[in-house]
């Protein structure tokens, strides 16, 4: 079955049934829904009739049903497509015509194989109507005949006369005349049956005429015999005289039947077969302006048909890069999407860490903030003491005049003042220790509060010292006047380490300085560490936009890739429709080149 009819019934079950419907039926049957159907496809029989079908199955409709419907509604379709075909004033000069439109097809389409449709008047408002058909639709030609009724607005009435599985004769009879038929009498009576010509039916005529007068008017027989053939022979003569361009004029017709209109002929005979010839000369000129026309405008659409296929091709290999591209760009989005989402679990990954790492430092910051005020207390208390050392340095002063009479005590004085002096130089190391502690960040802290816990020790074992000392002078104050050389001795010793202490408590105030500067910078550090972490988790936010749009970025372009595809099919579908309609140009001019004008 060609594309042509296959495309009708989808043409038509679409009007009936509506897209959708029709459109699951044929990605049913394996075939996109929106398939074109050349007129010189060869689609199976067993294809279409169950497209058919299906349709029926689909809409609840029994199969005969659907058939009669379907052969309804595809004459409107048919009518819409093919409006040349129903240029006819009367049903039956349109189903007469069937045989030559199936005629044409075979020839236009090889491989074609329409049903016979065979059409027999038997009186004038009475035909008998023959469908063969390998397929058997009987049905579906019952369906034709009444949409032809309705389109030529006639009540058709059919009578099954025999039906088969793949013939159907019908009886049918039409409102209208089907056929006009006009009998000459005289004419008849003259042929007697077996001639056909007219010279010799005038002949015939006059003989008898003349002849019957002559034997009545004239006596002789003889006389009337010769009267009478001299009628006879007379008559033939002229009339086959005057019947002469008869000839040229049936040469013309027959000419005119094997498609030659190019010969203009000039008859003479100032009679109805000069008037004849003339007739048929206009008809000549006629038929050659129309066929110039017809020539040009076929001439003019192949022309433009080439333009068209250069056009198309070019389409069709920009719609190939386009889609190339779009493939590119879908696959690019694709990827895009991909590494946007892995980005986001990176950057979520370290944001994580980043606000762990946040939060220890916040925790720091509390640890490094009373690391500080320990230090501070301690070198408060350090401070404290050599200011209690220059005190006892001041009263040493003041017992030097007094000591001479502790000159036995000097000793345990001397051993306090080593003691001291110990203490202080601990006291150095212990500073140069936090000094070096508060150049290590982080775990300075833990460094702060050993070397802060050591200087209490020391400023505690200065002050039992100086009480050892206080309380010694008081034992000994007495006696003090014996020992002045040694405790002025010893003064000088107190005074070069008290000088000592005083640097040593001015290293530690400006290291205690320097701390507090680190720890408050560490603890801006630690506040701007979580201000950033704050705004990278923001960025995430942001990221998780992007990865969004980059899916939908993905999204639109397969959907865009799909639609070029579908495009670019299309394309593939109109290139080869231009080459249908290319054939059937070619097709139309070797008609034409049939008549010669």
């Amino acid at each position: 079955m060609k594309g042509t009819v296959v495309s009708t019934w989808v043409q038509t079950s679409r009007k009936l049934f509506g897209n959708e419907l029709v459109d699951a039926v044929m990605i049913s049957n394996g075939l996109v829904k929106d398939r074109l159907f050349s007129p010189f496809e060869d689609i199976e029989d067993r294809l279409a009739i169950k497209i058919v079908e299906d349709v029926a199955s689909k809409a609840k409709m029994s199969q005969p049903e659907m058939w009669n419907t379907l052969g309804q509604e595809n004459i409107k379709t048919f009518a819409e497509n093919y409006p040349g075909f129903f240029r006819h004033e009367t049903a039956y000069q349109f189903l007469k015509s069937m045989n030559d439109v199936h005629a044409i097809v075979v020839k236009r389409l090889p491989g074609a194989t329409p049903p016979v449709l065979d059409m027999e008047a038997i009186s004038s408002t009475e035909a008998y109507f023959t469908y063969r058909s390998k397929r058997g639709l009987v049905d579906y030609f019952q369906g034709i005949l009444v949409g032809v009724g309705k389109h030529f607005k006639e009540n058709i009435k059919v009578e099954v006369v025999d039906a088969q599985k793949t013939e159907m004769k019908l009886k049918l009879t039409f409102e209208n005349s089907i056929q006009y038929k006009k009998s000459y009498l005289f004419n008849n009576i003259m042929s007697l049956g077996f001639i056909k010509k007219t010279a010799v039916k005038a002949t015939l005529f006059n003989t008898v005429v003349v002849g019957g007068a002559s034997f009545v008017v004239v006596q002789d027989p003889i006389k009337a015999a010769v009267v009478t053939g001299a009628t006879l022979i007379a008559t033939l003569i002229s009339a086959n005289l005057l019947e002469s361009p008869k000839k040229l004029v049936l040469k013309e017709l027959k000419k005119l039947g094997q498609k030659n209109f190019a010969e203009l002929i000039v008859l003479k005979s100032n009679d109805e077969y000069e008037e004849i010839m003339n007739q048929l000369n206009t008809l000549k000129e006629t038929v050659q302006k129309d066929f110039i026309g017809f020539n040009a405008i076929v001439d003019e659409m192949y022309t433009f048909n080439k333009a068209v296929v250069k056009i198309s091709t070019k389409m069709g290999m920009t719609s190939d890069d386009i889609s190339t591209i779009i493939n590119e760009v879908a696959t690019a989005a694709t990827t895009q999407a991909e590494d946007t989402e892995k980005a986001i679990y990176i950057l979520n990954d370290n944001i994580q860490h980043v606000t762990t790492i946040s939060d220890e430092e916040q925790k720091n910051k509390c640890l490094i903030e009373d690391a500080v005020d320990k230090i501070e207390h301690s070198f408060s208390n350090v401070e404290l003491t050599a200011d209690k050392i220059n005190s006892v340095l001041n009263q040493f002063s003041e017992i030097r005049n007094n000591g001479i009479e502790l000159q036995e005590k000097a000793q345990n004085i001397t051993n306090i003042v080593s003691l001291v002096s110990a203490i202080s130089t601990q006291t150095n190391l212990l500073a140069l220790n936090a000094s070096i502690e508060a150049a290590r960040a982080g775990e300075a802290g833990k460094g702060f509060a050993v070397v802060a816990d050591e200087v209490r020790k020391l400023s505690e074992e200065t002050n039992s010292a100086v009480q050892k000392i206080r309380a010694s002078l008081t034992d000994f104050i007495t006696r003090i006047q014996g020992v002045v050389g040694g405790i002025d001795s010893q003064y000088v010793v107190l005074e070069k380490e008290n000088e000592n202490l005083s640097i040593a408590v001015e290293t530690t105030n400006k290291s205690n300085k320097r701390i507090k500067t680190v720890s408050e910078q560490m603890i801006q550090t630690s506040q701007s560490l979580k201000e950033e972490s704050v705004a990278i988790s923001g960025l995430y936010g942001k990221m998780e936009g992007l990865a969004a749009i980059a899916e939908e970025n993905s999204a639109a372009s397969e959907e865009a890739s799909s639609n070029v595809m579908m495009y670019t099919d299309q394309i593939k579908e109109l290139s080869e429709q231009i080459n249908v309609f290319e054939t059937m140009i070619m097709n139309f001019q070797e008609d034409l080149s049939k008549y010669i004008v």
